[in-house]
């Protein structure tokens, strides 16, 4: 089948976010399953890289200084006209987008047009959730911008899901439900197409102790590690918490305790034991070094990709219940799930830190589970099983137009 796909404000390679990550994986799957990808992805994030994945259009988008208007892509012009020929162009069978704004714009042009294109909202979370939780939260925002956008992404939200998109596609059971419970959507309109890792865990004894001797961690030492990118307001919140509470008291009652923070977009720093590398490229020989892996959220929605990066690398995962949203983990199997309080995590990676047999339970279980229920080949059955019923469906509708 030939498939559009439409990023929200990112291009394919080097992803810095879960949500990008999601959507590479979407177009990779789709690409190795026969199908003709092709993206249609803002100018600004454009990288060469990306034509070894897809067939790539570019429009611009709307700007003022630094400042990208994402969420008003139904109002913007060039987005328009790149929709228009690129849909004249491909003709695709399948429209899939990971964000709401646009969605508008692509069926009024697909009935313009006459053709029969499917629209999918391969969403990565319940977008009006998370910009009610997270976007609000923001510094970054004015606060005009903090109380009008979170209710434009959910009117907009509802207005595609219920009248729009022909199907949802979201990333776990739980935001499946989720979808269905808050804008009434048929069950025979949505199912999910969950997550994946293509991390493994690195069993190699000298790629690990390679991995820790690059980052100066010594055969002794315990390595926490938090990995999220500076742009999301609830890794902002978390880093400053791991940086400022949970690290400096933990190192106080376990001495042997070193952590790592890293993510796009963080300001680098060394302090007493505690280190911000900033963007990795390897995150997987990054994961390796690991002992434990944080994920202290209190916000956010959709599944967290980081959290599935930690369990399929091996890691001891000690997070918050909104951190494992939608994963079918077993408290205190796969995941040390704490309450989200500094005094829970501290006390919970001292115990780690401090109790071998322990962690290496929890490595053992999270490693398996992620590769059985999260891994890779699991993901593109379910979006497989999704292209041929919407194939099916396409087919019927063609032949009643005949």
């Amino acid at each position: 089948m030939k498939i559009l796909a439409i990023p929200a404000s990112y291009g394919l390679h080097k992803p810095v976010s879960g949500g990008q990550t999601r959507f590479l994986q979407l177009v990779e799957m789709l690409g190795q399953s026969g199908h003709e990808v092709s993206v249609l992805e803002p100018s600004g994030h454009f990288s060469l890289e990306d034509r070894r994945t897809a067939t790539i259009g570019l429009f611009n988008e709307l700007r003022i200084g630094s400042r990208e208007f994402v969420v008003f892509r139904d109002f913007n012009p060039f987005f328009v006209w790149a929709v228009i020929e690129t849909l004249r162009r491909t003709r695709p069978d399948i429209i899939m987008l990971n964000h709401p704004s646009g969605a508008i714009v692509c069926r009024t042009v697909v009935r313009l047009l006459r053709h029969q294109s499917a629209l999918v909202y391969a969403a990565h979370n319940v977008e009006s959730d998370f910009f009610r939780h997270a976007f609000k939260a923001s510094t970054r925002h004015k606060a005009l911008e903090r109380l009008f956008v979170p209710s434009y992404i959910s009117a907009l939200e509802r207005l595609v899901c219920k009248a729009f998109c022909d199907y949802i596609a979201a990333i776990s059971l739980h935001d499946a439900r989720r979808f269905a419970q808050q804008y009434r959507i048929p069950s025979e309109r949505i199912s999910a197409v969950r997550g994946a890792s293509r991390l493994g865990r690195r069993t190699d004894p000298d790629s690990r102790q390679k991995a820790r001797l690059e980052l100066g961690v010594g055969p002794e030492e315990v390595l926490a590690i938090f990995v999220g990118a500076g742009h999301h307001t609830p890794n902002l919140e978390a880093i400053e918490r791991v940086r400022r509470a949970i690290a400096p008291r933990a190192i106080q009652e376990a001495p042997n305790l070193r952590f790592i923070i890293a993510g796009a977009g963080l300001p680098q720093f060394d302090e007493t034991k505690v280190r911000c590398a900033g963007f990795v490229e390897d995150l997987e020989g990054l994961l390796s070094a690991g002992d434990i892996a944080l994920a202290p959220l209190s916000r956010g929605g959709g599944v967290k990709i980081k959290v599935l990066d930690y369990m399929a690398a091996g890691l001891a995962v000690i997070a918050t219940a909104t951190a494992v949203e939608g994963l079918d983990v077993e408290e205190a199997k796969q995941v040390l799930v704490v309450e989200d309080s500094d005094e829970a995590f501290v006390k919970a990676v001292v115990g780690l830190a401090r109790d071998v047999d322990m962690r290496e339970r929890l490595r053992s279980s999270a490693s398996r589970l992620a590769k059985e229920a999260y891994s890779w080949g699991r993901a593109q059955l379910e979006l497989d099983e999704m292209v041929r019923m919407l194939s099916r469906s396409h087919s019927v509708v063609a032949q009643k137009k005949l």
